[in-house]
């Protein structure tokens, strides 16, 4: 990722984009069957989950139709992965 990205980016414009500025990640997992069923999901999807019980689930687009995969790209190394959907069985 680049490292001379403005410090003001449009993201912080968004209402949504930084409600998780500062938060603490307690720990990264697979929604569960039974969320995944709530949801309406046929995936069961990464979810982010912060120590004050906040959480960022990864859907396969804005509508909500089912869970998604997730990016990462880690430094200093650079290496690229995705995170994947778990099939709902």
């Amino acid at each position: 990722m680049r490292n001379d990205q403005p410090k003001v980016s449009k993201l912080e414009l968004h209402p949504n984009g930084t409600q998780f500025t500062g938060k603490t990640v307690r720990y990264i997992r697979f929604m569960s069957k039974e969320e995944a069923d709530d949801f309406g999901f046929h995936q069961r999807p990464p979810v982010i989950e912060f120590t004050d019980g906040s959480c960022i689930i990864a859907q396969s687009d804005d509508e909500g139709n089912d869970g998604g995969s997730l990016f990462s790209h880690v430094e200093p190394s650079g290496k690229q992965n995705v995170i994947y959907s778990a099939r709902n069985f």
